[in-house]
């Protein structure tokens, strides 16, 4: 049986309801929490690279992992089009590349198409001839590319004879004849780093192939140093002066002087003023130094040397004309290894 609930049971359940309803003469139902949103670790992104420097971290047998800044890459904006200038692991070279991105994925490809590489890789195996249409379906590459060189690479093909042709033919058609660089881009949040896959491609029996080069797949850290960009294309008119009677590679931590002239053939203007800004592995050194001897142009300074490894001084000289603005002369380096 059903007992009905006491009027004084009534009386409290009216009471408390009709101050929950009203919000009179009580305190407010307290209001919901909301978390504030997080504001993001790692603000890294595909679309926000322009204007950074980037170094390989390279894995250590023991210890973490190091930075190797002859291993760099510096990417840029050019009227919307993504630009990296790339290092790959060189000691004096620095390769352009094009870029394009697809969802989280950064494709940079070689800007230079390397039309002669092509062009040999594809005669090696067509006995010394070139169909630069066919050539073009198997690279992509426009055949005009290949049109410009086709002429002279059929004759520097057709000058191989006996064993040299069959060994010049065999090395063009190999995987390790690298024609092209090529690399892939994404964005690691939780390292707040960026994944690099370093590739570079080959022809192989008329195809193109692509395989990975040294740095393989690996992480770049970004750095804010103002390294060098500049690729060395004149390594004959700076060298190094070592101690009398040293004939070996590779040299003992000390000083060592580095000098260096105008590139070879190259006559000094007197009307002008020359000077050099001096890079230490590719990170400034001295700037502006002038030659100590003006009338032949040439640069000499003392560098300590205490890292084992590659070391590498360079002279990226410029030349002033009266009032107006200094204009290149190029980068000549010279290298030393130390042991």
């Amino acid at each position: 049986m059903r007992v009905p609930p006491s009027p004084s049971t009534l009386l409290s359940l009216t009471a408390a309801a009709s101050l929950a309803l009203s919000g009179c003469g009580g305190a407010p139902a307290p209001a919901p929490s909301v978390e504030a949103p997080k504001a993001d670790a790692c603000p890294l992104s595909l679309d926000s690279l322009d204007g950074t420097t980037w170094l390989w971290l390279r894995p250590q047998p023991t210890g973490p992992d190091k930075e190797q800044p002859q291993t760099r890459m510096q990417f840029r904006n050019e009227a919307g089009a993504i630009k990296v200038a790339y290092t790959a692991s060189s000691l004096s070279e620095v390769y352009e590349y094009g870029c394009e991105v697809k969802g989280k994925i950064m494709t940079c490809i070689e800007v230079d198409v390397h039309a002669k590489e092509w062009s040999r890789a594809w005669g090696a195996t067509h006995n010394g001839k070139i169909d630069t249409a066919e050539l073009s379906a198997a690279t992509g590459i426009p055949a005009a590319e290949f049109d410009k060189v086709q002429k002279d690479i059929v004759k520097e093909l057709a000058s191989l004879k006996g064993d040299e042709r069959t060994e010049t033919f065999k090395t063009y058609n190999s995987p390790n004849n690298k024609i092209r660089g090529k690399f892939m881009v994404a964005v690691d949040k939780a390292k707040c780093m960026l994944t690099v896959q370093d590739k570079y491609i080959a022809m192989v029996d008329s195809r193109p192939n692509e395989y990975e080069n040294p740095v393989g797949t690996a992480k770049f850290q970004k750095s804010t140093e103002g390294y060098l960009f500049k690729a060395c294309k004149d390594v004959e008119s700076a060298n190094t002066i070592v101690a009398d009677g040293a004939t070996a590679h590779t040299y003992p931590p000390g000083t060592y002087e580095f000098t260096s002239t105008l590139k070879l053939g190259v006559k000094p203007d007197p009307a002008c003023t020359y000077s050099a800004n001096i890079w230490k592995d590719w990170l400034p050194l001295t700037p502006n130094l002038a030659p100590d001897d003006a009338k032949k142009v040439k640069w000499s300074i003392k560098v300590p040397l205490d890292q084992k490894g590659p070391h590498v001084i360079s002279f990226e000289r410029s030349k002033t004309c009266g009032a107006a603005e200094p204009v290149t002369e190029g980068v000549s380096c010279a290298k030393v290894h130390i042991e």
